[in-house]
């Protein structure tokens, strides 16, 4: 029977050894020597490999700059230059409570969207519930950013009240964000090796201000307003402003650890809203509403990772990106934030989804 090896790696550690053996013997294919030492020449290739996969998860990124680290040993890894992976935070609101006669609603009562994987929240003090309403803030239950609903998505009740209680939510709930990712955490560790934060300057501000958890990037303006100012404008997890409270808290941080005499100011970035107008050419089989959907969707994320990266919305961009759906052949008219030319951002700002209006060409 001919042996068949696993790779080149596996051929190459076989020829050795057959080069090594000594050359009275007979060392063909199908030869008992050769047949024996195949099968080794394949366990030593294997364990190459698993070296080769134990060497490349000793260091954060392989030389292709691909993060191969991850979990516990990404964790323990950036723990020795005393850097931790953020935590995830919980998502705030208001509901509005209902019942047919007065009824006492205690602190700590869950409800939950439906239509969201069913995210629970619990309401924050004890209150009356009448039938005109009471207005109670909610926080939810698990850290996310599952937890930033929509206006109208919280209409379930959990418990014994389900019966008795109707909820709704008139406003989003925000301030929820993941915890931090593999990714994320490899790539704040690298920067902040790459770009030393030494005596208060940019990359340290810039570094303070994403220790913080739910803060993606920062941008530093030193002298912003004479000598020892600067001002820290702040980017979300999402890619959009961070609610006030985590700006308080991202400014409170940095106020314990900046340089003396230092006068920092502390803003969130300004979102633009980016309104896409457009008529469609669909294929037979095009659904409107699933392309708004998909559409919308890719928008998001393309804003998400190009915030602070870029201070340019590109027509063309928006433009090429209705083309990729499945279902559109073509668009006769699309108008960004009511005209057809790139938008400009000012430092300060990132770009968010605004309205997207579709129709479809008669």
């Amino acid at each position: 029977m001919i042996y068949t090896l696993n790779d080149e790696l596996a051929a190459q550690i076989l020829m050795n050894m057959l080069d090594n053996s000594p050359s009275d013997i007979d060392k063909r294919e199908g030869a008992p020597t050769f047949t024996a030492l195949a099968p080794v020449s394949d366990e030593i290739s294997l364990l190459y490999a698993e070296l080769k996969a134990q060497e490349d998860e000793d260091f954060i990124v392989n030389e292709k700059g691909e993060i191969t680290m991850s979990g516990y040993k990404l964790d323990n890894f950036v723990a020795m230059w005393g850097e931790t992976r953020k935590p995830g935070g919980k998502a705030k609101g208001e509901v509005i409570l209902k019942a047919p006669e007065p009824t006492p609603v205690p602190a700590g009562t869950q409800v939950f969207a439906p239509a969201t994987l069913n995210v629970l929240f619990a309401t924050d003090i004890d209150v009356i519930a009448t039938p005109q309403g009471v207005t109670v803030p909610v926080t939810a239950i698990y850290e996310g950013a599952d937890g930033n609903v929509s206006v109208g998505a919280i209409t379930g009740v959990v418990g014994d009240l389900a019966e008795v209680l109707t909820v709704t939510n008139l406003t989003e709930t925000d301030g929820g964000f993941d915890e931090e990712s593999d990714e994320e955490l490899a790539s704040r560790f690298l920067n902040n090796r790459r770009n030393p934060a030494t005596s208060g300057n940019a990359a340290h501000y810039k570094q303070w201000a994403t220790e913080v958890p739910g803060i993606e990037n920062a941008k530093v303006y030193p002298a912003w307003n004479g000598p020892n100012t600067v001002k820290v404008i702040l980017l979300s997890n999402e890619g959009r402003a961070p609610t006030q409270e985590k700006v308080q808290e991202v400014a409170e941080y940095i106020d314990k650890v900046k340089p003396i005499g230092a006068n920092v100011t502390v803003e969130a970035c300004i979102e633009k809203p980016i309104n896409v107008t457009a008529t469609l050419v669909l294929t037979t089989d095009g659904d409107i509403n699933a392309i708004k959907e998909a559409y919308t969707q890719m928008l998001t994320l393309i804003f998400k990772d190009t915030a602070f990266d870029t201070n340019i919305v590109r027509y063309s961009r928006l433009a090429a990106l209705l083309l990729e759906q499945e279902g559109v052949l073509d668009w006769t008219s699309l108008l960004v934030n009511g005209g057809e030319a790139n938008i400009e951002l000012a430092d300060n700002e990132v770009a968010v989804v605004g309205a997207v209006n579709f129709s479809v060409q008669p």
